[in-house]
């Protein structure tokens, strides 16, 4: 499915399960997963992950540039994007935001995020761009529980890999 953004068109992504084990390929990405964590058997796209016994649910959706002006969007816009997430969906005010890219020898890496409490919820949003394509994860589990699979989540964020090398955007 094809979804247009400003001047770019987008294709949502759908995972392929032919991965090693640990590893997700989803649309434009692969995700390393942190030990522990499987997809949820019962789930269909977006992709979720989840730990036996554990907390909460770590979701992941993308899309990938199809063609037009590249987006190319700066960490700040990510930011904006976390931030737009939680006031469509009245999650409150935001605290832990941050804005973070790879350096120059490194593969083109964009992340914003913002973290929310909402009826009795931790939620954790995340866009994360390499230029050209899209993931948004998203966190979600019981306030306070979050010290638990938190740091998990975030490494996993972080663990991303684009397929399509982005270093150098072109249009």
């Amino acid at each position: 499915m094809a979804r247009s953004h400003s001047d770019a068109s987008l294709r949502l992504g759908d995972w392929d399960s032919s991965m090693n084990k640990g590893d997700f390929s989803f649309g434009p990405v692969i995700l390393h997963a942190a030990p522990g964590w499987e997809r949820e058997a019962s789930a269909t796209p977006p992709l979720t992950l989840v730990r036996s016994n554990g907390e909460g649910a770590l979701q992941i959706s993308t899309a990938d540039f199809v063609k037009g002006k590249v987006p190319d969007p700066s960490a700040t816009t990510l930011v904006e994007m976390s931030l737009q997430f939680g006031e469509k969906h009245n999650l409150g005010t935001p605290f832990s935001v941050a804005a973070e890219e790879t350096a120059e020898n490194e593969p083109t890496r964009r992340i914003g995020a913002a973290s929310f409490r909402s009826e009795g919820d931790f939620i954790r949003a995340w866009n994360v761009s390499n230029g050209r394509d899209f993931a948004f994860l998203t966190y979600v589990c019981k306030w306070g529980n979050e010290v638990k699979e938190l740091a998990d989540c975030e490494r996993m964020v972080r663990s991303l890999e684009f397929l399509s090398d982005a270093s150098q955007p072109s249009s």
